[in-house]
């Protein structure tokens, strides 16, 4: 009887020690797993915010060139030449050339 006890006792600790280390891989892929994910979404995170500071760095330059012609038009004479040049306006007398710029 103590010899069946004791084998009953040996495949009762087996099979706790396997289920134990089964219990513990479980756990580990599923940490693993997370991890994983969180990288994949840090690395998504870092790539959007890129993309950000581009079109951030982006809309600065445009603003900062918007301010320069901004204050270019404040000046008379730059608006005056900036009218006849784009809108082909001419003061009396003149005759308006307009060059093709395709060769």
């Amino acid at each position: 009887m103590n010899k069946e006890k004791a084998i009953k006792n040996k495949r009762i600790k087996k099979v706790n020690y396997h289920l134990k280390s089964i219990f513990l891989l479980a756990c580990s892929c599923f940490f693993i797993f997370n991890i994983a994910k969180e990288l994949i979404t840090a690395k998504q995170i870092r790539d959007e915010l890129k993309q950000e500071q581009e079109l951030a760095q982006t809309i600065l330059n445009e603003t900062e060139k918007l301010k320069k012609q901004k204050e270019m038009l404040q000046d008379p004479n730059y608006a005056l030449n900036y009218a006849r040049g784009k809108l082909l306006i001419s003061q009396d007398g003149e005759q308006i050339f307009s060059l093709d710029d395709r060769k």
